[in-house]
């Protein structure tokens, strides 16, 4: 149906929360956890060769796991609320199962095999880590079919990209293979992803979810959040990630966007002639599905637009080329060809420039500040097309902010730190998924949340999957 299903659901249904549906009938006895990862190993034996989902895969410790939780369940254990649920993790946070090597061959070893603090609260819930997901090389730059590393397809059609570089994991939970997943966010890399394949992602306010144990792109700009199917399982995952002295950000998820401002911006200044032509439709239907819960719409116009979305691309590119100017210099050739080009860039700029551009943060964090004081939420389009086909990739190499890549409508968030998720709002005329960016004030990720999932329970997006998967 062209609008998403509009009959309203039941407040936990299975159509709402993959993950509490899991949840329940692993506790019901149901189904067991070592069937569902045995499914799960099934699933990437026959996809990640044509898909590239997964750089590893940890099947013999995924089991334990898996018998560990079968165990405690028959001897009365409480599990907790990712109980059974496969976890599939980008392949630049740590992990007690093996190195983490961010797609690259740069790092011999790799880093040490131990747990990021994300990995492990996800852990403690009892999610059940399946593997390290598929990242472009260090979480920056396009992928490069030169390398022996995986090459990340779209489940959707596999001559287009999943978008980089959260690219394993959002892939993996669209066909299927994982029922949630953590990425990072410099850029755009967890929501870009999730507009591409047709899931939901979430960038949580700048430091609310701790980024230590993850191989840094750029510091002032990394996020590290969580990937599902819905905006509920978003939001329970997030309860895991960062608990606070509030109620849970799942018990905000009313439905009911009854005096919600919404601010929209359809972003036409940065159109171009190469946006899909159903965007307008579609983010117009989107819109109108807010209102029908409730919401009340204005127009807005996000402020110094361009100026930022260039603040965090010269922020994003100095810091990066700080990181890497060591081994760069040691070990060119060992990087990827996208890579070095994309981190040398940063030599192109001046501590001047990343002066200023830190400057024009400034002033659009005071901006947006006041623009928040009229509206509660913003809402953008994620992406003025759906996913690329890999050969129109190259294009978009010349510039961050030119070709395939500077249709994506998310760094100006990186720049401010805003929450901001991306969810599915529909497909292009050739049925490739389109996504809705929702943005809240610093640390308001239960209005951003509750706004997502209000149009997930008003619509059907998030339900498509790619056929045969």
């Amino acid at each position: 149906m062209a609008g998403g299903d509009r009959s309203g659901r039941d407040p936990v249904s299975s159509t709402r929360s993959f993950l509490t549906d899991i949840s329940r009938s692993f506790c019901a006895g149901e189904i067991s956890a070592t069937s569902r990862v045995q499914t799960a190993l099934e699933k990437v034996a026959e996809l990640n060769g044509p898909l590239g989902m997964f750089v590893a895969t940890f099947s013999e410790s995924a089991l334990q796991q898996a018998a560990d939780l079968d165990d405690r369940i028959r001897s009365g254990y409480a599990p907790g609320p990712l109980a059974g649920a496969v976890l599939g993790v980008k392949d630049i946070i740590q992990t007690r199962e093996g190195p983490t090597k961010a797609n690259s061959t740069t790092l011999e070893g790799g880093l040490s095999a131990q747990d990021a603090p994300a990995v492990a609260a996800l852990r403690r819930a009892g999610a059940i880590v399946l593997g390290k997901t598929t990242t472009s090389e260090f979480a920056v730059g396009l992928p490069d079919a030169e390398m022996q590393a995986q090459l990340p397809r779209n489940p959707w059609r596999p001559q287009h990209w999943t978008g980089g570089s959260s690219a394993g994991s959002a892939g993996a939970l669209a066909a299927g293979a994982v029922h949630c997943a953590l990425g990072s966010d410099t850029g755009g890399s967890i929501r870009t992803p999730a507009a591409y394949c047709g899931v939901t992602g979430l960038k949580p306010t700048y430091g609310l979810v701790p980024t230590a144990g993850t191989i840094p792109l750029a510091h002032s700009l990394d996020h590290v959040g969580p990937m599902a199917r819905s905006a509920y399982d978003t939001a329970l995952l997030l309860d895991v990630l960062a608990p606070g002295p509030a109620e849970s950000y799942t018990s905000s998820l009313s439905g009911d966007l009854t005096g919600l401002r919404v601010g929209f911006d359809r972003l036409q200044a940065a159109h171009t002639s190469a946006e899909a032509p159903e965007l307008e439709q579609v983010f117009t239907s989107a819109l109108a599905a807010l209102e029908d819960r409730g919401a009340q719409l204005t127009p807005v116009e996000l402020p110094y637009y361009h100026q930022l979305s260039t603040a965090a691309m010269v922020t994003l590119y100095s810091e990066a080329l700080a990181y890497h100017r060591r081994s760069l210099s040691a070990q060119w050739q060992q990087y990827g060809t996208p890579t070095r080009l994309a981190l040398a860039s940063g030599v192109f700029y001046t501590g001047g420039d990343y002066r200023r551009a830190q400057e024009v943060r400034g002033l659009g964090a005071k901006l947006i500040h006041q623009l928040f004081h009229s509206v509660d939420v913003i809402v953008t389009p994620t992406a003025g097309t759906a996913a690329p086909r890999y050969e129109d990739l190259d294009s978009a190499m010349e510039t961050r902010l030119g070709g395939s890549l500077g249709r994506v409508y998310t760094a100006y968030w990186n720049a401010l730190g805003n929450p901001a998720v991306s969810v599915p709002m529909g497909f292009s005329s050739d049925r490739l998924p389109l996504g809705l960016q929702i943005i809240g004030r610093h640390f308001d990720e239960r209005g951003v949340l509750r706004a997502a999932d209000a149009f997930q329970q008003e619509t059907d997006w998030h339900l498509h999957q790619p056929n045969g998967h």
